[in-house]
């Protein structure tokens, strides 16, 4: 099974590393990647009350949001889905993955 970036399954830190920087071509400027190789860090700024940013680990995206004045931690995560991630931290609020929906394949072996 290859990486779906959407749902997170079969999670592939190398597949999704290159998910993500697709995906990052299309949000400049309000995502900028900062820090070294292997401690790479996506920060999201928006002009508003809270950044975020998310990291890519072996376990998933570990993605995080704070208060713009005070640096203060809001919400913060790790999941596999890409959507999850990035919709976390746009919208500052927890996103879970949507439900993958069984094909007429599946449907038709049961």
């Amino acid at each position: 099974m290859s990486y779906n970036p959407v749902t997170g399954e079969g999670w592939d830190r190398a597949a999704a590393t290159v998910a993500w920087g697709k995906s990052m071509q299309r949000c400049s400027p309000r995502w900028v990647l900062r820090g070294q190789p292997v401690q790479w860090v996506w920060s999201f700024f928006n002009f508003g009350p809270w950044t975020g940013t998310v990291m890519i680990q072996d376990d998933g995206f570990h993605w995080a949001t704070a208060s713009y004045d005070t640096g203060q931690e809001i919400h913060s995560g790790v999941t596999t889905s890409l959507y999850a991630a990035f919709n976390s931290v746009e919208r500052n609020e927890p996103t879970e993955p949507p439900r993958a929906e069984p094909s007429a394949d599946d449907n038709s072996a049961r």
